[in-house]
């Protein structure tokens, strides 16, 4: 996910927007490790366990499922869809 979200990052920083001493778009390395505290990543059972705990603690109903990132070609993001309804899905309670 790294690639993507430095893109948009960098999206973002051309269009004027964050810190003004924000002046690099490639992410360091503990905001990758972060990715994995905002996002839900992995194996389509650690995704469906995730969204279940959401609800466990959270009490989470809804979710914004983005699978389509700056840069990434349309076949990996089909995919993705593919393997969210096919894989996750079925996981989650």
């Amino acid at each position: 996910m790294e690639p993507f979200v430095s893109g948009r990052t960098r999206t973002y920083l051309e269009w004027g927007l964050g810190k003004e001493s924000e002046k690099s778009a490639i992410l360091p390395d503990d905001a990758v490790d972060d990715l994995r505290t905002r996002l839900l990543l992995g194996t389509p059972q650690q995704v469906g366990d995730g969204l279940d705990a959401l609800r466990a603690d959270i009490g989470m109903t809804d979710f914004v499922l983005r699978l389509q990132w700056p840069g990434m070609e349309l076949a990996e993001v089909l995919e993705q869809l593919r393997l969210f309804g096919s894989e996750v899905l079925p996981l989650v309670r």
